[in-house]
């Protein structure tokens, strides 16, 4: 297997949506990445 280097951001999100609200969801490119 072999070494793979994500280089990205990591942030708590707070997502709003006419379904509801979520508040510190963990996002960013290097968690959607993993």
């Amino acid at each position: 297997m072999k070494n793979i280097l994500a280089v990205g951001s990591l942030a708590f999100d707070t997502l709003s949506t006419p379904a509801g609200r979520a508040e510190k969801v963990l996002g960013g490119s290097a968690n959607h990445f993993s």
